[in-house]
């Protein structure tokens, strides 16, 4: 994954204290969820590699050899990483606050960071503040994290309605490992528009998090190729603005199924022998529902501009597009599930979507009071 950010100041001035969904917004949290994947974690040390060594060679527990391992894949640079992450986050105007990365054995491994509006002036101007909570997605060489995935139950969390808020379990644990730090450094900026995101399983830990942490915040919430993580009650509870981006025919979007699918599929999977054995774990997972307003953006081909960037002309991006109309402009692009979902994807067609809107609306609204921003 290449880390190396395209600085558009242009992009990168949104508009903070406007938690209506904004083009430039969308991709600065793009590239937020693209840099969460910096390895900027520590290495193992030669006292956990040790430990591990030991594990392999006496243990015959599985479960105890497959914590070993998480250890080991992908592991993070440490010092090196970190600087990668500073040095990219200050291309577009922010400095790093806090990293976080908390593993628990295979129960949840997750990686997060912090980030905030630089002080210095842009043209003249101070900088708006703000506070960006940013998720690292799935990595599928990390074991913890594909068992985050696919701990698809859902649990019931704490509320006032009588029908009780459900959230995927894997999501909701994950999240909960790292809280709490995370809680204590967004409380040292009380009046700060805080703006979470993330993509894939960091999508769904953002959503988590706004419900907990950020849901009284000024920002917004923006998730990238997002699973769904919870059912329509905790969607309610939930205060602060989402905006769920899905590229094409992005797959890891479509799961887990709606509950409308989870409807039909038991029915079916009820009159097959032995089916009965697997219904109720079925069941456990038949209220999943998609949150927030939806920007989709739609299959186009990609060509470079003179500057070298990738262009995606006759690309559109849809606000909440009805399944017909996904279905009718997904039809170039339905072998494309898993290349859909790449982050790098994601940050290049939301780039010169928001440049197009920029450039269209100096030639439409002359009066730049006046005119809505993007």
């Amino acid at each position: 994954m290449q880390f190396e950010i395209n600085a558009d100041m242009a992009l990168s001035t949104p508009p903070v204290r406007r938690a209506a969904y904004s083009d430039r917004t969308a991709w600065l949290m793009a590239v937020m969820s693209l840099l969460a994947y910096v390895p900027f974690e520590a290495p193992p040390t030669q006292a956990d590699l040790r430990e591990i060594a030991g594990a392999l060679a006496g243990e015959s527990d599985v479960e105890a050899i497959l914590v070993a391992l998480n250890h080991l894949v992908s592991p993070g640079r440490g010092e090196s990483g970190r600087a990668v992450l500073e040095t990219q986050l200050g291309r577009i105007g922010f400095e790093l606050v806090k990293t976080f990365s908390i593993s628990d054995g295979l129960t949840s491994d997750t990686q997060a960071f912090i980030a905030k509006v630089c002080v210095e002036e842009r043209d003249g101007e101070p900088a708006a503040p703000m506070l960006v909570l940013a998720f690292r997605g799935t990595q599928p060489t990390r074991i913890a994290d594909i068992r985050s995935d696919i701990d698809a139950v859902m649990i019931t969390v704490p509320g006032d309605d009588v029908v009780p808020a459900l959230v995927h379990r894997g999501f909701f644990t994950a999240f909960q490992s790292v809280r709490e730090p995370i809680d204590a450094v967004l409380r040292r900026y009380p009046e700060m528009p805080v703006y979470v995101t993330g993509h894939s399983l960091g999508g769904a830990l953002a959503v988590v998090a706004t419900r907990f942490i950020a849901n009284q915040s000024e920002g917004a919430c923006y998730t990238f190729g997002a699973p769904r993580c919870c059912n329509e009650v905790f969607a309610d509870q939930i205060f602060t603005p989402i905006y769920r981006v899905v590229n094409a025919s992005d797959g890891v979007a479509a799961i887990p199924f709606d509950a409308s699918v989870m409807r039909v599929l038991t029915w079916a999977v009820r009159r097959i022998p032995g089916g009965k054995v697997i219904v109720p774990h079925l069941e456990k997972m038949k209220d999943y529902r998609h949150l927030g307003d939806a920007r989709h953006l739609a299959h186009a081909a990609v060509t470079l501009d003179a500057d070298g960037r990738p262009q995606f002309p006759g690309m559109r991006v849809r606000p909440n597009p009805t399944l017909l109309e996904r279905w009718k402009h997904l039809r170039q692009s339905w072998g494309a599930p898993l290349s859909d979902h790449d982050i790098q994807l994601y940050v290049e067609k939301l780039a010169w979507h928001a440049r197009q809107r920029l450039a269209r609306r100096q030639t439409l609204n002359t009066n730049t009071g006046s005119g809505t921003d993007s």
